[in-house]
């Protein structure tokens, strides 16, 4: 278990859902976040689907919620794997 994992993927999911949730409140008004919006916060996740034609429905707060946790789990991934290399190496 990373311990660096799972601070990065702990902090990315407190910046991702305060994002979101302010994309979803100011969505009306515009603004850079709305430009942002949940789509760029699970790209890693988002982005695959939407190629293979399952556009992710992130209006719903479930399925956003949902989409940054598996998202989180991409950025753990990445994180440890970095540290299993950088250990391996060092």
């Amino acid at each position: 278990m990373s311990r660096a994992g799972l601070w990065v993927a702990g902090v990315y999911v407190l910046a991702a859902s305060w994002i979101s949730i302010l994309d979803a409140r100011d969505s009306a008004k515009g603004g850079i976040l709305t430009m942002i919006g949940a789509f760029f916060v699970t790209f890693p996740v988002s982005a695959p689907l939407s190629m293979v034609g399952m556009e992710p429905k992130l209006e719903s707060p479930f399925v956003c919620g949902l989409m940054i946790l598996l998202t989180a789990g991409v950025v753990y991934g990445v994180v440890a794997g970095i540290g299993w290399v950088w250990g391996r190496i060092w």
